[in-house]
Formats: C-alpha cells, structure tokens, sequence
C-alpha cells in the first residue's frame, strides 16, 4: 500500500511541475494561436481542421477544389497520435487550440511514461521524477515543435526500453508479455520511424540472448513483438494500400532517394553540440558557427542531448571497453552502439536505404540514445550511497532546474510576436474574402504549387496556401489536391492555360473568386494581375502588405455566360475531362521551361480515364525516344507497333473512349540506358503526353 502511495505520489509531483515549467516557458501564449505558422506546422493544422470539420483527416472537399483533397497516397502509421487529437477536438473546434493543447500534452505524456520506467529500473522516487521531467524537456522536443508534431510525440520509447530489457532479463512474466504486446501495438501506430527503430532494438537483443543462451525459445516472444508491431504498420498504412490497389500508385508523392539516409543521417558533433538558439551565448555561438559551417546539417541538428545526456553518451562509449558492475549500463552501452551503427553517417541505415528508402531521417533515433544517456547518469548518481532522502530530493531540483536551462531557451513556445501578428492579420483578411462571397463558393489559387511536399516558391514558402482554408469556414480552395492524382492534374492544366482561357474555364467551373500570393512571383504578380484586371474590369481585395490579393469573379461570370449557350455540357466537358493514370513502370514527371517527359522501365503501363457515362472523341499524343533503334508495342486498349530511336517518333491518334478507366500496356525491346548514375531502369521515355478532346 505504501509503495502503490509513493508511485502516486511520484506521478503527482511529475505532472506539477511539468505543467509549472510549461506555464514558465510559454510566458502567456495564446493557446489559439499555433505556437509556429509556416512550413509543416501548418500541414499538420490541416489534418487537425479536417479531422473537426470533416471526422478524419484522409477527405477533405474544403482544399483541392473542386475534385477535393485525398491524403491516402501520403501514408501515415499515427493513428494513435490522431486518435487523442480527434478526443481534444470533440472539445473544441478551434484547429489551433487543438494543436496547442495536443503539442503541450506531450510533455506530461512523455515524462509520465518516464517516470514509470525509471522506476521499473529502480531509481529512487527524487531522481526518477527528475530524470523523467528531463527527458521530457529534450531540446529535440520544442525543436521539432508543432512542425514535426509526431516526432515530437515520443512519449512510447521509454515504455520500449523497459520492454526491450524484460525480453533481455528473460523476466518475461504473463502480465509482462501482455503489456509488452500492447506496448509493441501502440508503437505501431505513433509513428513509422519509432516503429521501425523499435524493430531494430528487438531484433537485435533477440539475438544476443539467443547467442549467450542458445535457446530458440527465448526469440520466440521477440518475433512475436516485432510481428505485432509490423502487422499494426500494415494496419496503420492500410487506407494508403487499398487506394493504391484500386488507384494505381502514385509515383510523384513522397518519393524517396536512398542518398537522403546520408543527408539526414545522425552525427555525434550534433549530439554533443550545444541546443540551436542556447541560451547562454557562448554556446549559442558554438552551435550556431558549427550549423552554418559543416555540411550536412539539417534537421539532424536537433539532436543535440544537452549537456547531462552528453555525459550519459560518453559514458556508454567507456562502457564498450570495460566490464561494469551495473549490467543495465552495459546494456545501454550496447544498445547506444547499435543506434549509433544503425544510424550515422555511412552506418548501416545507408546500406538499408539502397534497398529500402522510404526511412530516411535516421537521426531521428537520437531521441532513443537520449534515453540510454539519461538513464545511465541517474543509474550512476543513485547509487551514491551518503545521499538520504532529503538530499536526494535538494539534489534533484538543482539538477533539474539546471538542466531546463540548458535544454530549453527563451523562445520555447516559439510564438513570436510576428507569428501572433500574422496569424490576426491572416484571420482578419480571409473573413474579408469569405463576407464578399457566398458560402461554399470555390477559389482558385495562384501560383499553382504541387501539394504536398514541395520546394519554396519565389519568397513562398511551402503550404502558405494553406493559411487561406485555416483561415475561413466556408470557402473551398483549389490548393491541396494530392499531386500525381486526376485532381491536382485538373488544377495545374488550369493554370498553365493562357489567362483568358483559363479563367473562362474556372468561372464555368463554379470558381467564384482568384486568390494570388505576390509572394510566389518574381514581379509579384504586376504582370498577371496587370492583364486578369483588364480582363475582368475588376480591382482586387488586398491585404495589409499588399502580398496578398482576391479578385470577385461573380460578375464576370454574368458577363460571358450567354457567349456559351450549351452551358452545362461546356460545364461538363471542363470539370469531367479525360485524365491519365500513370501505372507501374512509370517513374514520375521531369521537364523544364519547354517541355516534360517520364522515363520508363521495359514494360509500363498508362490508363486513360472517362468520367463521364459517355463516349468522348479524343486526340492523345505523344513523342517516344529510345536509346537504340527498337520497337514499341502499344496493346490493351490501343493495339499498335510503333518504330522508334533516339531521334525520337511522334505518336499522335484520335480515339473514342467509353466511359471508365481504359487501360493501355506498352512493352518495348529497347537497351537499357547506361551510362548514367541514375538508379533507375531507364528503356524509354515518353514527352509532351497531351490528350485532349
């Protein structure tokens, strides 16, 4: 009974003062406000917006107009994660109240699950409530932020650890087994990369317990766990499978090279440096000298351990060369071994990557060795034997109160005074735009940018087009339909079009409005707007800098609607056109100004879809180029031979297609192109596909 009081006891004071050092830290931000608003924070705003206003975050008909955005070829294992958002929001429908209060929760989550574990390695209750209150505060925390929202969610590893050591203690009891098959569950849906370095971590001490016991038995539960952990992965992706399985899979989404596993591979100088933005300036200059100067420094900089996990870190490096009293450090030296093999530069995980590339930001297993460090300090100090109780406990508040120094800095919430500022202007300005129109009106975007994932656009940075759906209730967007699918294809034929063109096209579409970010263009759109406002005889609503502007397309529509007397067949035939379905052995789209090409492996195929329930008359052309003389044979729905060489053959037919998806096979005898560093099996390549009725 006095145990269970102490453990009670110990969660209470860890929950006070995580929320104290919290309330320290964020010095009064305004929880509706995102503690960041730019890059992948605003991403993961999306998927909170779409799971109030839409039940889940994989549908959304708000961004993407008009077709609407589908996120299932971006695959995600965080169910879990998503889960506690969707619990938060049946609470609130404030999107950036629910991010704030899911991004602070994950500091009590965290050091709560490592309060339990420290104890289930029998650290005293002073130094277990600070060690977990550390680790909770990891500079890798508020760096990754609300932008690597999940990462930051890592409140599992310390409940993976204490498992991974009751298969290493063989103290593998039926309560054990059973928590450790719901931990390995759990793991499987908070995140691919924890997942996937939880596997690597089992994997390995299976072995070494079978190696030292030579009994079979003993990999029986580790195999289980890591079935357990891979079947709740195929769970999690399942949405992304079944979509592909009936979709074709999408090669232009999150598409990965196996060089990235070295680009954003771990470094121990990042480990050991000082945290970005230190607030001693010593540091902070150390750290900033080292980032701007070598190369290879990326995200991997925020995993610097702070100095109490750098003596943790150092110490396990001792450890491999010497026997220590205390197996558990031993085992922490290992385990520290194996990440660091796994994941560093050159390591193991580039060998992985030639082969499997999806995993690329091996440094994200500095938040394990984190662990491993934190733990073998506190392992080290409790067993100080002059230190009573009381002492213990004056120890751990100078500890802690020295170590949230360290880790933390004086812009930890990260709200700044020009993210509060932007975000009410933001606001202020959308609600501008969604009183000017009516409710559920579409709005076209300029400059056309691919989602998601995409480089910086002129001076926008990636999803600034995003702050406009956050920003209104009832407006449809056309940014945000999945790029590689028939709905972003839709818009970025749109807006390639000749001006007039395409604003004819958009308006009989049902578009009520053009929203232009300035941002996005060398001459900040002067050009454009130059030629759209003597189009539309209309001045736009601009913002407070004058970056933004929305031009009312309404009267223009009255204006040219008698110019198209068959109106809704035009409507049809503009919404509802033919589209392309790039199927295996096609890699995805390349260009430049003049023109753009796919590269294609020996056989491939493409699929012409009809949406609608007629025949359509079409015009598909094309220009093949191989390397060598050779043949190309078109079969399913078209039957052809086409004579091809590196001069290249234009292919150009006029089809009619019924309804529905239309399937072409194209098989060639080419020679495989050599001589390049390129990865891919490259036989031919198609240019300029166009198909148009």
């Amino acid at each position: 009974m006095i145990t269970k009081f102490k453990e009670i006891y110990g969660y209470f004071f860890v929950l006070i003062f995580t929320v104290f050092i919290l309330m320290i830290l964020l010095k009064g931000s305004d929880l509706r406000i995102p503690f960041t608003y730019g890059g992948d924070s605003i991403l993961n705003s999306l998927w909170v917006k779409s799971i109030i206003y839409n039940g889940w975050y994989l549908h959304n008909d708000y961004v993407g107009a008009p077709k609407g955005l589908d996120m299932n070829d971006f695959a995600m294992a965080d169910t879990f994660h998503l889960l506690i958002i969707k619990i938060i929001t049946s609470f609130t429908s404030n999107y950036a109240l629910a991010l704030n209060l899911y991004y602070l929760l994950t500091y009590p989550l965290v050091a709560c699950t490592s309060f339990y574990s420290f104890r289930q390695f029998k650290i005293s209750l002073p130094f277990a409530i600070t060690a977990s209150i550390i680790f909770a505060f990891l500079p890798y925390h508020y760096l990754r932020g609300e932008s690597h929202l999940f990462l930051a969610s890592y409140y599992m590893i310390p409940l993976i650890v204490v498992m991974i050591f009751w298969i290493w203690r063989q103290e593998l009891t039926k309560k054990k087994i059973i928590m450790s098959i719901i931990i390995s569950a759990v793991v499987s849906s908070t995140g691919i990369y924890y997942a996937y370095f939880s596997c690597i971590f089992l994997a390995f001490v299976a072995s070494y317990v079978f190696l030292t016991s030579r009994k079979k038995r003993v990999l029986l539960i580790p195999v289980i766990l890591i079935g357990v952990i891979m079947i709740g992965g195929i769970l999690n992706l399942s949405p992304t499978l079944i979509y592909q399985f009936n979709n074709g899979k999408n090669l232009a989404v999150a598409k990965r090279s196996p060089a990235e596993a070295e680009i954003y591979a771990l470094k121990i100088t990042h480990l050991l440096m000082p945290a970005e933005s230190h607030r001693f300036s010593k540091f902070k200059t150390i750290a900033q000298k080292y980032n701007e100067q070598a190369p290879l420094s990326n995200e991997n900089k925020f995993a610097s351990l702070g100095i109490i996990g750098s003596m943790g870190f150092i110490i396990l490096l001792l450890s491999l060369f010497s026997r220590w009293k205390d197996e558990n450090i031993q085992k922490l030296g290992y385990l520290n071994l194996v990440a660091l093999l796994l994941a560093s530069i050159g390591g193991f995980g580039a060998i992985i990557a030639s082969f499997f590339s999806e995993i690329r930001g091996y440094n994200r297993i500095s938040v394990f060795i984190a662990y491993f460090s934190i733990l073998t300090i506190f392992l080290l100090i409790d067993k100080i034997k002059k230190l009573s109780f009381p002492m213990k406990s004056v120890f751990s508040l100078i500890l802690l109160f020295f170590c949230i120094l360290d880790q933390t800095n004086n812009a930890f919430s990260m709200q700044t005074d020009a993210i509060r500022q932007a975000f009410v202007k933001d606001k202020s300005y959308f609600q501008r735009i969604e009183e000017s129109i009516p409710n559920e009106s579409m709005i076209f975007q300029l400059p056309y940018i691919p989602f998601p994932e995409h480089p910086p656009v002129v001076n926008m940075t990636d999803y600034d087009h995003l702050r406009a759906y956050l920003q209104t209730k009832n407006l449809r967007w056309s940014y945000g339909a999945m790029k590689g699918r028939v709905a972003d294809d839709w818009i970025k034929n749109e807006a390639n079009k000749p001006l007039k063109e395409m604003v004819n096209d958009i308006v009989i579409a049902g578009f009520k409005g053009i929203y232009i970010n300035r941002n996005g263009y060398q001459d900040r759109a002067q050009k454009l707007e130059s030629e759209l406002q003597l189009l539309t005889k209309s001045l736009p609503l601009e913002n407070q800098d004058n970056s933004l502007a929305f031009y009312n397309l309404t009267d223009y529509l009255e204006s040219i609607k008698s110019n198209y007397p068959d109106f809704e067949n035009k409507k049809e035939a503009i919404t509802n056109p033919v589209s392309i379905i790039w199927g295996n052995g096609f890699y995805a789209q390349e260009g430049d100004a003049s023109k753009s090409w796919r590269w294609s492996d020996k056989n491939s195929e493409l699929t012409l879809n009809n949406p609608s329930s007629k025949d359509k008359k079409v015009t598909l052309e094309t220009i093949f180029y191989t390397s060598n003389s050779s043949i190309i044979t078109l079969d399913g729905f078209l039957k052809e031979t086409i004579q091809v060489d590196d001069s290249g053959k234009l292919y150009k037919t006029i089809i009619t297609l019924p309804p529905g998806k239309n399937t072409i096979v194209i098989k060639s005898n080419a020679e495989q192109v050599r001589g390049t560093r390129d990865p891919r099996n490259l036989y031919f390549r198609i240019e300029d596909f166009k198909i148009y009725e």
